[in-house]
This record gives structure tokens, C-alpha cells and sequence, in this order.
């Protein structure tokens, strides 16, 4: 099948070149974790590529997103997004209007600085539906080979009535899925794994990258595993995960050295050889993850 490179080498090394395209899947995790900054790699990876992406943010700004991405000196000017954030008086019993009469697609780029103020828009009460129908409009008049939404969590919470959210969220998904384009979401998860409960986006995405933080003495530690991956084969093994000055870096090589031969009598003085630096990430992790990994 067709692979789509996430642009993070060690998740593409555990979903064995990519993901499948034009498919849509989640990016879960609790809150923190790397969520919005693995989907913009994966956008950037797409930009690359000389793909048309777009972020679709609902629960974050554009402004402050741009912000909050710019220590790790990334060029998001041609990212495309979709400023689907409700407005403040939206929670007010208001006619339903379409996200896109008051907020127009336009590059990350060229979003203004200062926070747009509630009184400088019309009151919209933004739905999975207008959503949809914003999408819609957009494709007609751009193809887009990569979207994020993020997120999906804020859609449940914030864009449908209750009682309705697994409905509506399916039926999201089943959009996606029918636009045969490469689509990531973010889902909020619990901290603690024991509270998770199964939900619509869980067995409707068609794969699910799953971020992990937990506290040991040594401080905080990350991990990522691929939850699924329907379709296809993949590495199902909780990795080692860093956030780093230039993105997220996943530490996906086989831990297992190759033994090496017992030296012989006349070189049992010398100094080991030392690791090269490709090693180097993977020895910092071997002696203390696996250990952790029992623990947690």
C-alpha cells in the first residue's frame, strides 16, 4: 500500500514507512504529551514533499499556536489553517453559521499577532456539521493531501449537544475517511490509563499513535507506541520519546545489541571502542528504559 512519511524517521520506522494513505487516524495522549507538535511535523513533512496541507485548530488560536511552535524555528508559512476556535458569545443560544462566513482559510504565516477580540466577529456556534460543510468549501477550491484536526476532543466537548457526541463524531470520521485524504486528529486522553474508557474515536480512526509521560525518580520520562495500524504491520513496542529544540524525536532502533566476541588474550588490555554517535541516543536510554518499562 501507499505510504505517507510522518517526517519523524523513528515512528516511520515502527509504521514501517508510513501511514497508509488517505486514511484518518488519531494522535492520543494526555494533555502535554507532543500531540500538536508531532501533527505540524507531519504537515511540514508534507510541505517537503511539495503537498498542500491544512491545520484545522479548535481549540487553540492561530496566534497563539504560531507562538507557541516558534522555539523550534520551523517555517510555517505555508501551512493553511482553519480557525474553527469558539467565539465567547458562541455559547450563547445564537443561529448556527458556518465557521467559514466569518473566518476564511489563510496561511499560519500571515496570522496577526495580537488575539482576535469576540466583539470584531459575528457570534457563531460552530458545529461538527458546519465544520464539515467549511471543509467542503475548501476542497473545492484546493486539494489538500495532508490535514490536521486538532482537536477532536474539543469537537466532543464544545461543538455538540450532549447525548450526541459519539454520534456525531462517527459520522465525522466517516467524512474523513470519504475524502481520501491523509488526516491526523488529537485526542485528550486521561493521565491515568485506568480511567480511559473506549470511545468513538478509538475503534473509528483506522491507526492510533498513543503519547506516554509519566514522573520516576529521575524526572519525567516520554514514550510513544502504535496503538493500531489496520491494514498493515507495525512495530508494537513502547519507544522512547524526547521533545527537543528541533521537534520530537522518537528512538525507535532495536535495543538488542549483537554480542560481541570475547577479545583475544593479547588485546584484553585495550580500551573498548567507542559508541558511535548514531548510538549514542539509544545507549542513553538502554541501561534505565527497560527497567522503567517494567515498572510502569
Amino acid at each position: 500500500m501507499d505510504r505517507v512519511p510522518t517526517g519523524i524517521p523513528g515512528l516511520d520506522m515502527m509504521l514501517h514507512g508510513g501511514l497508509i494513505r488517505g486514511r484518518p487516524y488519531t494522535v492520543s495522549g494526555p494533555p502535554g504529551t507532543g500531540k500538536t507538535i508531532l501533527c505540524v511535523q507531519f504537515l511540514l513533512e508534507g510541505i517537503r514533499r511539495d503537498e498542500q496541507v491544512l491545520l484545522v485548530t479548535t481549540d487553540e488560536p492561530p496566534n497563539e499556536l504560531r507562538a507557541n511552535l516558534e522555539p523550534f524555528g520551523w517555517n510555517l508559512s505555508q501551512i493553511r489553517i482553519l480557525d474553527a476556535t469558539p467565539d465567547v458569545r458562541g455559547v450563547d443560544k445564537v443561529p448556527v453559521r458556518d465557521v467559514s462566513i466569518v473566518r476564511p482559510v489563510e496561511y499560519l504565516g500571515a496570522v496577526a499577532p495580537s488575539i482576535r477580540r469576540s466583539s470584531e466577529f459575528r457570534p457563531i456556534e460552530a458545529s461538527i456539521h458546519a465544520l464539515q460543510e467549511t471543509l467542503k468549501q475548501e476542497l473545492r477550491e484546493r486539494r489538500y493531501q495532508r490535514i490536521v484536526v486538532d482537536s477532536v476532543t474539543a469537537l466532543r466537548y464544545f461543538y455538540v449537544r450532549e447525548g450526541e457526541e459519539d454520534i456525531a463524531i462517527q459520522s465525522f470520521f466517516r467524512f474523513l475517511a470519504d475524502l481520501h485524504i491523509t488526516t491526523l486528529m488529537t485526542v485528550e486522553t486521561p493521565e491515568f490509563p485506568a480511567l480511559e474508557v473506549s470511545n468513538a474515536e478509538q475503534y473509528m480512526a483506522r491507526g492510533d499513535i498513543r503519547l506516554h509521560r509519566w514522573m520516576n525518580g529521575r524526572g519525567l520520562r516520554r514514550g510513544l507506541t502504535v496503538e493500531k495500524l489496520r491494514a498493515s504491520s507495525h512495530d508494537q513496542t513502547l519507544r522512547p520519546m524526547q521533545i527537543t529544540n528541533h521537534g520530537i524525536v522518537v528512538f525507535a532502533e532495536d535495543r538488542r545489541r549483537p554480542r560481541r566476541p570475547s577479545p583475544r588474550p593479547e588485546a584484553a588490555r585495550q580500551p573498548a571502542p567507542a559508541e558511535t554517535a548514531a548510538e549514542a541516543p539509544r545507549l542513553l536510554f538502554e541501561p534505565i528504559f527497560d527497567s522503567e518499562l517494567r515498572e510502569k
